[in-house]
């Protein structure tokens, strides 16, 4: 999705895209072609480990500071079964000294009534492909609060159970991030797509936190909406712009940012991981 990302954002940034072997996705730039072994962090996670919109993310921030190769790691929806079987993923995670794994989202798992094929955002439901907040909000506008309950406990337990696997196929320590703007904690409502999923990562509470952080060697919480909206500009003529939306996710067009971590928050993050990870360099 990285080369998505591009095309949808070639006006206002370069993600300097490259490839690794065995990789079959192109990652977020600047390149590392020459990890060593035991000498580099990896950052696991989606958008926004990958930075859209953002000249430096978190894991370049960290890279600098430290003077230490980062991998970043960072894809489209991705859900933990996303990076799950994936061994050259698993090798390159494995081989470095220690990873961020970014609490990832859990509209991208499976349940008895959506289907997750690769651990991304978009869904299964009666055969038709489409994005989680449309099968969410079929499912809001079809069927009532006691069934909607189950289906996200039904939700929840296969992400649990996937984290895990994803966490225990990591040899390596393991910094949890939760990387949002909003506390982990928060209450459902039964009104719309976005009550049920929540901000992003959708559907994961403080209850889930509480049990991914007991496998994980430490943990950082970077809650933080500064810098949001993101006004977009065009890095050939700093002008403003406006971008073409993805066409499953509607389409049109925005001119702002107000998903995706903004750059504010990257350096927040950032600052915070940097104190853990002096412990683990």
């Amino acid at each position: 999705m990285g080369s998505g990302y591009q095309k949808r954002d070639f006006e206002v940034i370069d993600y300097n895209l490259y490839h690794l072997p065995k990789i079959k996705h192109p990652l977020r730039g600047p390149a590392n072609n020459k990890l060593k072994k035991n000498n580099y962090i990896c950052c696991i996670g989606a958008a926004q480990t990958f930075g859209c919109y953002v000249d430096e993310p978190y894991p370049y921030l960290i890279q600098k500071e430290l003077n230490i190769s980062t991998l970043n790691l960072g894809f489209s929806g991705a859900g933990p079964s996303f990076f799950l079987n994936k061994k050259h993923y698993l090798r390159y995670i494995n081989n470095g000294k220690f990873a961020i794994l970014q609490v990832l989202s859990g509209r991208s798992e499976s349940n008895s009534l959506l289907l997750s094929r690769n651990g991304k955002g978009m869904l299964e439901l009666n055969g038709e492909s489409m994005p989680a907040a449309k099968a969410y909000q079929f499912i809001v506008d079809n069927y009532d609060i006691d069934f909607i309950n189950k289906l996200i406990n039904e939700t929840r337990d296969n992400y649990m159970m996937n984290m895990k696997q994803l966490i225990n196929k990591i040899n390596v320590p393991i910094i949890l991030l939760w990387f949002s703007k909003r506390t982990p904690e928060y209450a459902i409502k039964f009104d719309n797509n976005q009550g049920i999923l929540g901000s992003y990562p959708h559907l994961i509470n403080q209850e889930m936190i509480d049990e991914m952080k007991n496998y994980c060697t430490d943990y950082v919480e970077v809650v933080s909406s500064k810098g949001l909206p993101q006004k977009l500009f065009s890095r050939f003529t700093k002008e403003a712009v406006s971008v073409n939306k993805m066409p499953q996710l509607g389409g049109g067009k925005r001119g702002y940012n107000s998903y995706y971590p903004s750059p504010e928050m990257h350096k927040k993050a950032s600052e915070k991981l940097i104190k853990v990870c002096k412990k683990l360099v």
